[in-house]
Parts: C-alpha cells; sequence; structure tokens
C-alpha cells in the first residue's frame, strides 16, 4: 500500500479526483523550472463521487483512461490524493536521535491518542519536519493517518485504469504545495483562498503557506448565469467577510493580506474582481502554471480557464520533484 507520504523517486501522474471530475496533470523538468507537459479534465457521472467517497470505482476508472488517452502520457505511476477531513494530521514532538523502528513505536503510541478508528484499519505515515521543536533535544514529526478503504480506494481505481499509484497523500498537503508557487503565499500574514467549485464552495486560510484553517461556505452549486450569480458573489464575500471576521478576532497579531480564488469556477468572468472589491482585498485567480513552460500539445487559452481547478493535481504532480 503507498504511503500518505510515498516513494518520491521518478515522475508521477497527478491524479485529482473530485466531486464532479478528474484532473490530470504531467510535469517535468525544464532547465532549473518546471514544464507543464499535459492536463486533462474529464466530468464525472453523477453518484460516483459523493461527499468525497469514491462510490463508483468501475465509472471512475472509465473517467480516467479517458484522460490517459486525451493528456496522451507515457507515465504508468501516479500520485492520489483523500479529501483533507478524512486525513487526520498532527504534529508531534518526540526525542531526537530515535531510530526508525524507536520512532515507528513512539508514533504508534502517539497515534492511539489521536486516531477514533482501530490501528488496524488506519494507513499511518510520518514524516519528520524540517522546522525546529519547541524543546530541545526533541524534533517536529507530522503525523498522518486515514482509513485503510480510502487509500485502497485510490490504489484499485488507477491499477483499473492502468496504473500504480505510488503515492496517496492528503488533499490539503497537495493544495500547499501548489500554493507555494504563487506569489505572495508563503509572505507573513494569512492569505485566504476561496475554492469555488461547481458544487461545493470552502475556505482556507493561508499563514505561511500552511494551511491552518478550513471551512466549508454553505452556498450550494454556482449558479448557471444571469443574475443568480451576482446574488452567489454577494453572499460569498459576504460569507467569506464573517469567516475572515472570526479568524481575525481570536488571532488579532495577523492580518489577512489578499485573497486567492481556486476552483472550476474561479475563472468565471468577474468573480474575483467582484469578490476582492467587496472584501477590499487584493485578488488573483490561481494559476501555479504561471512560470512554468508548456508543452507542444498545450492549448495556452484553454489552460487560463482551467489552470484554477488543477491545483491539487498540479500539487500531486509536483511530488515527482521533492
Amino acid at each position: 500500500m503507498p504511503g500518505l507520504f510515498g516513494n518520491k523517486n521518478g515522475r508521477l501522474l497527478g491524479i485529482d479526483i473530485g466531486a464532479t471530475s478528474i484532473r490530470l496533470v504531467e510535469l517535468s523538468r525544464c532547465g532549473t523550472g518546471l514544464r507543464l507537459d499535459a492536463y486533462a479534465i474529464e466530468p464525472l457521472p453523477p453518484g460516483v463521487v459523493v461527499e468525497r467517497n469514491l462510490l463508483d470505482t468501475q465509472g471512475a476508472a472509465q473517467v480516467l483512461s479517458r484522460l490517459l488517452l486525451k493528456a496522451g502520457t507515457a507515465l504508468k505511476e501516479g500520485a492520489s490524493a483523500v479529501g483533507g477531513a478524512a486525513v487526520i494530521s498532527k504534529t508531534l514532538e518526540l526525542e531526537s536521535g530515535l531510530g526508525e523502528a524507536d520512532m515507528q513505536a513512539a508514533i504508534m503510541l502517539e497515534a492511539e491518542q489521536y486516531i477514533p478508528y482501530p490501528l488496524e484499519d488506519v494507513a499511518i505515515d510520518f514524516e519528520v519536519l524540517a522546522c525546529p521543536a519547541l524543546e530541545p533535544g526533541r524534533v517536529s514529526v507530522l503525523l498522518a493517518a486515514c482509513r485503510k478503504a480510502d487509500v485502497q480506494a485510490r490504489e484499485a481505481l488507477l491499477a483499473l485504469a492502468g496504473l500504480r499509484a505510488r503515492v496517496v497523500e492528503s488533499e490539503t498537503d497537495a493544495l500547499e504545495r501548489a500554493l507555494a508557487r504563487l506569489d505572495g503565499v508563503n509572505d507573513p500574514g494569512v492569505v485566504a483562498v476561496v475554492d469555488a467549485g461547481i458544487s461545493t464552495t470552502t475556505l482556507s486560510l493561508v499563514r505561511e503557506g500552511r494551511i491552518v484553517q478550513v471551512r466549508e461556505l454553505l452556498l450550494g452549486a454556482f449558479p448557471q448565469g444571469g443574475a443568480a450569480v451576482e446574488d452567489f458573489q454577494l453572499e460569498l464575500s459576504q460569507q467569506v467577510s464573517r469567516a475572515l471576521q472570526a479568524f481575525m478576532a481570536l488571532d488579532q497579531a495577523t492580518a489577512v493580506e489578499h485573497l486567492v480564488l481556486t476552483g472550476e469556477m474561479a475563472a468565471y468572468p468577474g468573480l474575483v474582481q467582484g469578490v476582492g472589491q467587496t472584501l477590499g482585498l487584493p485578488a488573483l485567480v490561481a494559476n501555479p502554471f504561471h512560470d512554468m513552460a508548456l508543452g507542444d500539445q498545450v492549448d495556452a487559452c484553454a489552460l487560463a480557464t482551467d489552470a484554477p481547478a488543477l491545483m491539487v493535481a498540479c500539487g500531486l504532480a509536483m511530488r515527482s520533484f521533492d
């Protein structure tokens, strides 16, 4: 079974299994930077994914097989992700100098405190962080865990499409990796990231490149057009404003610096300008490929619209180069 941090040797396809579509990204090295070799997006039939749970593996595999043909990729290994709420993450502080076996034993003891499932039903992985621990003589370790069934479902999906799942991680980790490519996200202060999807909208607050809070906004599906879009934009602005006010009331030392829109509807004409103006924040539509070279088959005009929906897939593909 692939770990939640995974083996990073060799290039991987980034495969994001969303609520309404599957998105695929292939990246490669280009000098000192990266190149987007191929990408593709294909809608999912209703009922294949419900509340982030993959219910129809066969149906999703058919969609993924079409994506692979559309992208024209020769890669056979992929990275996928489990929805953020299904992954339990906790930063632990352990004694430094432990061997791998002793560290694993210490982590398993700690895991029992934080994981609400029997440990035999859970996939657990860990990674020693570069940031120093608060206490001398100790190290910071990121624990990540989710149900084995969630990992196995994604592994099975990729296998049915002829791929091997070498990495399965949290969507949050993949999104953070892609966000790091955007200007200003790693600066001091907080960035509000609004994921404007077709069926759901979420707000993530990012401090120094790390997602510190996620909240689903009660907006329903994105409207099809007309005056309903203006109403949606106003309600979105109001809900984001209330969430930011609540956050800043608890953390008065940190200001919200700017707004980033991601998701399928982020590039909808006028949405980012309207929300940014209402909130009084500089706002941009996310494009993690803005400074990448583009492969011959990549349509730059289509990419400008599709890029904000490819954030997680891009972050997954970037695992190839960690």
